[in-house]
């Protein structure tokens, strides 16, 4: 039931746009329909208008000189301005009476803390990412001065992400496993929730109503992969084990997505002679990215070791599972829970084409019934109308107000 109140939320979303970022989409529908209004603030895109008024929701765009992409020097000049602009749209509405400011993400936490302490309104940090952990992610390994300043960097970032995890009233994490790891590093376990990007339901079964007829499928064992097309995604391991699986398996990949790593992918495949077997698609509107996980017998989630890849939970995996697809999940933390827990696929070493090969064939006659685990597992415990309890168990807890509905 919405809930009828006076609070009104500062949101800041400076590193995405809205309404295309999904998780902060269905976390401001909650807020929403709890009774808050939400002054967002977030990124400007192109053609979009400066300033939007919604039921309950004020929308501020901000135009912002540079988007994040590869390279250091670039991202810390980023990273400042995003810090920045935060301190700067929180102080121009210093004379507005919020219950709590919802940062998203690290690069605008430290200052809105700063102008929250000033304000004496309670601060939410949304963690998405590990950001020191994609500082480093980003150096050059053939330049000396790329490698010195990603790791000073790093360094100085997990100064601040502790003063952030210290002086924050709450803390969202993307994962259980992401939780586990701000609170051994300083965070007060009370503070702190995992809200995973799941499914809304609702959404998921218009698109698979929509795309009943777009299914499109040959005769060729089918592995998908849905997302972006960065380095440090690994997609060029499924790409090699395709190849391992010549002669063993009528297999073919389609890759869902774009991104700085595509040039280096498609020479990969002209090189392995695979360009009958990998086809990349580039981007695609959501319900035709969905129309091929749907027509796949095995979706994969790969990755490069890393910090961050052990503590996400992206929403392709629930996407996935949806459609009662199986997973081949590189083996990191966060993933390796849900797949241990729901039996809805299997691990392979990451960055390692010749175990994910194996894998793919050791559990070829098991894949159905893996499928149909992972779709009981998100309609029963992993999608928002469920997750989203905690959002706003978190809510009430922090500004304590007596009409929000707490867990």
């Amino acid at each position: 039931m919405t809930k009828k109140t006076e609070s009104r939320i500062l949101m800041i979303l400076f590193d995405n746009y809205y309404p295309r970022d999904p998780r902060v989409r269905k976390e401001i529908s909650t807020l929403i329909k709890q009774g808050f209004h939400v002054d967002l603030v977030t990124r400007r895109g192109k053609d979009e208008p400066e300033k939007e008024e919604r039921d309950n929701l004020t929308i501020k765009r901000v135009s912002f000189p540079l988007e994040r992409r590869g390279g250091i020097l670039y991202l810390m000049l980023y990273y400042g301005i995003l810090r920045h602009s935060a301190f700067l749209e929180i102080s121009k509405r210093r004379k507005n009476k919020y219950s709590l400011i919802h940062i998203n993400d690290l690069p605008a936490a430290i200052s809105s803390l700063i102008a929250g302490k000033f304000l004496r309104v309670p601060v939410l940090v949304d963690l998405h990412e590990d950001w020191p952990d994609l500082i480093l992610l980003s150096a050059r390994p053939n330049s000396i001065l790329s490698r010195f300043l990603s790791k000073a960097l790093y360094y100085l970032l997990r100064i601040e992400e502790r003063l952030v995890l210290r002086l924050a009233d709450g803390i969202i994490t993307i994962s259980e496993t992401f939780r586990e790891d701000v609170i051994s590093r300083g965070a007060k376990s009370e503070r702190v929730v995992s809200v995973e990007n799941v499914i809304d339901l609702n959404e998921m079964r218009r698109v698979e109503e929509a795309i009943r007829r777009k299914y499109e499928k040959g005769g060729r064992f089918r592995l998908v992969y849905v997302g972006g097309l960065a380095h440090d995604q690994g997609v060029d391991v499924p790409i090699r084990a395709v190849k391992e699986l010549e002669g063993s398996l009528d297999l073919e990949f389609i890759v869902v997505g774009d991104g700085a790593d595509l040039p280096r992918l498609k020479a990969l495949v002209k090189n392995l002679g695979l360009e009958d077997r990998v086809i990349f698609t580039g981007w695609l509107p959501f319900e035709d990215a969905m129309s091929y996980v749907a027509s796949a017998d095995l979706c994969v989630r790969s990755g490069k070791r890393s910090r961050q890849l052990e503590i996400s939970l992206p929403n392709k995996v629930f996407q996935y599972m949806y459609f009662a697809k199986p997973i081949a999940a590189a083996d990191f933390k966060a993933i390796r829970r849900i797949i241990n827990e729901c039996e809805c696929g299997f691990l392979f070493e990451p960055e390692n084409h010749v175990d994910l090969a194996k894998k793919i064939m050791d559990n070829i006659d098991h894949l159905d019934e893996m499928g149909r685990r992972g779709r009981e597992y998100v309609e029963s415990k992993m999608n928002w109308d469920i997750v989203s309890e905690k959002l706003i168990g978190l809510y009430s807890k922090i500004i304590k107000h007596p009409e929000v509905w707490s867990p």
